[in-house]
């Protein structure tokens, strides 16, 4: 079995879908980044970047990494109480931008505002697609009442950048190092986005990105907008 550099996204997002124990969100966001972290130093051992070669020969390496991440990190995680559900309260926080660490932004800035908060990472394929369809959407919508937001859960900042600059988005991106919001948040997949309206309340959770999944995400916007909510 041969796994090349263009399914890494795929293998990293089983690992993370197969993950089934209480505070699912918080212990998936978790497990996700560990599981890409050894993926990424199981690739340097085994071939370079291009590809891994034949991983029966690698897999006590990749059980002993799984290991390691269990018995480091396992113990350290921060569990979600519940997973977040259209109808809930949007976790609050506070984080700095990624271009400009000076600058600080928190949820409650947008109070009175529709958000769209949208999580990514340098890493996710579906994100090449995401991004600009999500800067078309906030440019569709025109409208003082709504806001794109954006929070990066890449652990290198660098690669995070250089992707933003590639992408060229108008709207903001917060850094989520340590991954606690997206724990707060339960992500499932990468990206995933929530609606949130004017009263803090989440109307929609998107998981993954397609073709054609902006129009389904505006059509919802502009009701949340037009209903005052």
């Amino acid at each position: 079995m041969v796994l090349k550099q263009s399914e890494t996204t795929v293998f990293l997002s089983l690992f993370w879908s197969a993950q089934d124990r209480p505070g699912q969100g918080a212990v998936r966001q978790s497990s996700f980044n560990c599981g890409k972290w050894a993926f990424d130093g199981l690739q340097r051992s085994v071939g370079g970047k291009e590809r891994v070669g034949d991983l029966r020969s690698v897999r006590p390496l990749m059980i002993g990494l799984t290991l390691v991440w269990l018995l480091v990190g396992g113990s350290a995680l921060v569990r979600a109480d519940t997973e977040l559900s259209p109808g809930m309260l949007a976790p609050g926080f506070e984080l700095a931008n990624l271009v400009d660490d000076t600058q600080r932004r928190a949820l409650k800035d947008y109070s009175g505002q529709v958000v769209y908060l949208d999580f990514w990472a340098s890493w996710c394929g579906p994100c090449l697609v995401a991004m600009p369809k999500i800067e078309a959407l906030r440019q569709a919508v025109n409208s003082d009442e709504f806001v794109v937001l954006a929070i990066n859960v890449d652990r290198d900042l660098k690669k995070a950048r250089k992707f933003l600059t590639k992408i060229g988005v108008g709207y903001d991106s917060l850094v989520d190092e340590q991954g606690r919001v997206s724990a707060s948040y339960g992500l499932n997949a990468m990206p995933s986005s929530f609606v949130i309206n004017r009263s803090g309340v989440v109307t929609k959770i998107h998981e993954g990105f397609r073709e054609g999944d902006e129009d389904e995400l505006q059509a919802h916007i502009q009701a949340v907008i037009d209903s005052g909510a």
